[in-house]
């Protein structure tokens, strides 16, 4: 049985036009779901590779109204659902309703908020929803006692699990009672549980895809990427860079992908 695969970048590293291309890779390699980051200068979740991405993205002048512009520039239709990964702040500062207006227009699937307050969890909830959008449920194995709460009516898209507690980054190893953990949340819900924070190898990823239904690498394909640019960006196109990039990922699939 096939695995998800979920990548995360970091929209605008290195550029914007290097995103768009990534992008249109994933959608060729018939990904499922892309999640893409919205650069922020305080990403508590996020660890040294992620938050170098988002300076050099913020930087570079990369924000949501240049990020849906990169977006709705792309010809050729998705079949790759994109989730947009962003902290509290930016949505609300944009407007969240104003945001959820641009999801609809563009065929944004999802979105994922790794601090969304409690105060505020009704009613960003409840707009997400109006808008038809999926709001992606992230769950710590510390949140055992809200899981019931947090995963109540949920019934598309999947689960993030965080696999340690910490901040995102590459990984050796994960929190003892992860597979426990992922029991229990199936015990809940009946859609795919992911696992997320520190996947960084096939081997880790075959090991995690033993008991859950899949993996999302971040920090990973972030060192990928930096690793292409650097290498060819004096004398190829995003386009290249992208598919290099491609090759790399391709590389950490776990048999996740349909082809």
């Amino acid at each position: 049985m096939n695995k998800l695969f979920v990548p995360f970048i970091t929209a605008g590293y290195p550029s914007l036009d290097i995103t768009k291309e990534i992008i249109r890779e994933f959608n060729d390699m018939q990904i499922p779901y892309v999640e893409l980051g919205v650069p922020y200068s305080d990403p508590l979740a996020d660890g040294p590779t992620i938050q170098r991405a988002s300076d050099i993205a913020l930087a570079n002048g990369a924000n949501l109204d240049t990020i849906f512009d990169m977006i709705s520039s792309i010809a050729e239709p998705l079949s790759s659902k994109l989730i947009i990964f962003s902290y509290y702040n930016p949505l609300y500062v944009y407007g969240f309703k104003k945001f959820c207006e641009k999801c609809k227009k563009l065929g944004i699937y999802g979105v994922l908020i790794p601090d969304l307050p409690k105060e505020e969890e009704h009613e960003v909830i409840s707009l997400i929803n109006d808008y038809d959008l999926v709001l992606i449920p992230l769950v710590t194995p510390t949140s055992a006692s809200r899981l019931q709460l947090i995963l109540e009516g949920k019934d598309r898209g999947f689960i993030y699990c965080v696999s340690s507690l910490g901040v995102t980054g590459e990984r050796q190893s994960f929190h003892s009672n992860l597979e426990k953990f992922i029991d229990k949340v199936k015990s809940i819900s009946d859609l795919p549980v992911v696992v997320g924070f520190g996947v960084s190898s096939r081997e880790q990823a075959e090991d995690i895809c033993n008991f859950a239904d899949g993996v999302i690498v971040g920090s990973k394909i972030i060192n990928i990427i930096t690793n292409a640019f650097e290498k060819f960006i004096d004398q190829k196109t995003p386009a290249f860079i992208a598919k290099e990039v491609r090759k790399n990922v391709e590389n950490i699939c776990p048999y996740v992908y349909n082809k």
